[in-house]
């Protein structure tokens, strides 16, 4: 969780990149992820106390297999462990949202700011943009947090203290 500042719900995405790691980038999310992720450092923090054989080695993000080894998240390995019903692509959420937030007179820009999408010189947070976080947010706070809503989201309780 180095890339998350729980003072200002920025997170740092690093997931369509190739070695020029262009698409890296800084977003904001909704309130009700920052309560999730809260709830689930918490949740860390009980169960490595609990269960010390199970800790991660120092991982934030893991799941733990059948032999109690703690197994990094990535793609393949939810891919692995999701059901196997799943008839979407991983990354159908994406259109879902560039359309809704588009629906929701998000401008384009931000929208492309929050997914990584740009080619090579048009990248949000390059050293050579002017594309700012803080407008990323005012863009996409009031949308995300009604998307939010209508999904039904919830936070997943942990274990607690």
């Amino acid at each position: 969780m180095a890339l998350y500042d729980r003072s200002t719900g920025m997170l740092g995405v690093s997931d369509k990149n190739t070695d020029s790691y262009y698409s890296s980038r800084v977003v904001w999310i909704p309130p009700i992820a920052q309560r999730q992720i809260d709830t689930y450092l918490e949740h860390l923090e009980v169960m490595q106390a609990l269960f010390p054989d199970l800790a991660g080695q120092g991982k934030k993000l893991y799941f733990i297999d059948d032999d109690a080894h703690a197994v990094p998240v990535r793609i393949d390995t939810l891919k692995r462990v999701g059901p196997k019903s799943h008839v979407y692509p991983m990354n159908a959420q994406r259109h879902y949202l560039r359309t809704r937030l588009r629906e929701l007179d998000v401008p384009a820009q931000s929208i492309d700011a929050l997914l990584g999408h740009g080619a090579h010189g048009e990248e949000p947070y390059a050293r050579h943009s002017c594309y700012s976080a803080v407008r990323l947010r005012k863009d996409i706070e009031a949308p995300l947090q009604l998307l939010s809503e209508h999904a039904g989201w919830k936070v997943l309780p942990g274990l607690k203290n």
